[in-house]
């Protein structure tokens, strides 16, 4: 956590130095930034600590096979599939190519909506039955 709080305090000062300071908006506006900054790393130490206290001392050493490494043939997919998917994304009209992102954008914001809210349900879960 200690890292993230450099990385994010440098992260702040390169940027406040090199972008054009009289552009950035004021601290009321950065408030809303920095609160949910301060949510999610309150989340993740929470979370760490849950896990933390949920580790038993006899549960430390797992016996379980490490997951199977995806080969090369995914990173082929996937790269051939961005180099098809550009091509056909930059040969559409303007209006389809403005459609498409604004839809890849709510979308986005839907998926990190409901990855945030499951990860809530599930901590306050785990929280219950270590609990009881």
């Amino acid at each position: 956590m200690i890292i993230l709080g450099f990385l994010l305090a440098g992260y702040y000062l390169y940027y406040g130095f090199t972008l054009r300071p009289d552009q950035l908006p004021g601290y009321g506006a950065q408030f809303t930034v920095w609160l949910i900054y301060a949510a999610l790393i309150a989340l993740i130490i929470l979370s760490r600590r849950r896990d933390q206290a949920a580790i038993k001392p006899e549960a430390e050493i797992s016996l379980r096979q490490p997951p199977k490494k995806q080969g090369w043939k995914n990173w082929l997919l996937f790269s051939i599939s961005f180099i098809v998917f550009s091509l056909v994304f930059s040969v559409l009209p303007d209006f389809l190519r403005g459609g498409l992102a604004a839809i890849a954008w709510l979308g986005g914001i839907g998926l990190g909506a409901v990855a945030i809210i499951s990860s809530l349900v599930s901590l306050f879960r785990r929280n219950k039955k270590n609990y009881e």
